[in-house]
């Protein structure tokens, strides 16, 4: 698997995919589904919550994180996990990738957007990054 195939696959969901709490089908996905099914195009196995607050405590983001990835630090390459904390918390993740500009780009899945997007990866957003992954087996 390729940077560059994690990239393909997560924008798949731009612009179609709905925001939908613990979604986890293309029609309605949160952060973390659209992780999920990213993963799962590849045949990897990934840990899902029953049930998760809006704001989860660090251990219970965290962990899924440390377990199915590989913790790295920037310099950011396309195709990695990213998570960002909002009060305090490491509660939301998307999958960086480089923009049709040449930006540094988040694929994700937020509230507040009501759909999966591509964001440029800057000023408010970078402030609340927290951590980055690699895909297990990810080839540059």
């Amino acid at each position: 698997m390729k940077r560059a195939d994690i990239v393909n696959e997560a924008r798949k969901y731009v612009g179609v995919s709905r925001w939908q709490r613990m979604g986890r089908t293309p029609k309605g996905l949160d952060c973390y589904g659209l992780v999920i099914l990213v993963r799962k195009a590849f045949g990897l196995k990934s840990e899902d919550w029953q049930r998760y607050e809006t704001y989860p405590v660090n251990a219970d983001f965290m962990g899924p994180g440390n377990r199915m990835f590989t913790q790295v630090h920037p310099p950011f390459k396309d195709g990695q996990l990213i998570v960002f904390q909002q009060k305090g918390r490491p509660v939301h993740m998307g999958i960086t990738c480089t923009d049709k500009y040449e930006r540094r780009a988040v694929i994700h899945c937020a509230a507040n957007h009501r759909v999966c997007n591509e964001e440029v990866l800057e000023g408010a957003l970078m402030q609340h990054f927290r951590a980055l992954f690699d895909f297990p087996g990810i080839e540059d």
